[in-house]
């Protein structure tokens, strides 16, 4: 018995399928490089939690040697990378905003072609 109101995991497939066709008929590559900037901006997280372990290491390590430079060189690190995050985001930012403008421009000529259609007695 399907409650009132949920989806099933089919249609939610479905319909991102559908979403996703949309997408890519309205503008492949927008489509494309927001998949890719999204897939870097994901990459960088596994990468930020190494930083991570190897600063804290070299911190632990630094205390007791009271050598401070690799610790330094893995913040170092971390701002860079932290940078690139913040760079990608609002490529991916300007892109999306870009994708929305083809989606809504894509979508409003297939309405309007299929107005074009419609008999004039109908209005």
């Amino acid at each position: 018995m399907e409650m009132k109101g949920r989806i099933s995991p089919s249609e939610y497939i479905k319909t991102i399928i559908k979403v996703l066709e949309l997408l890519f008929r309205s503008s492949k590559l927008y489509t494309s490089l927001i998949l890719i900037v999204n897939i870097f901006i994901g990459i960088i997280v596994p990468i930020n939690v190494i930083i991570w372990k190897n600063f804290i290491n070299s911190a632990v390590a630094g205390i007791s040697d009271r050598s401070w430079q690799t610790a330094i060189f893995w913040i170092s690190i971390y701002s860079l990378i932290y940078i690139l995050d913040n760079i990608l985001s609002k490529i991916n930012e300007f892109i999306e905003n870009i994708l929305a403008s083809k989606v809504n421009i894509f979508t409003t000529k297939l309405i309007l072609d299929r107005l074009v259609d419609i008999p004039m007695e109908f209005f």
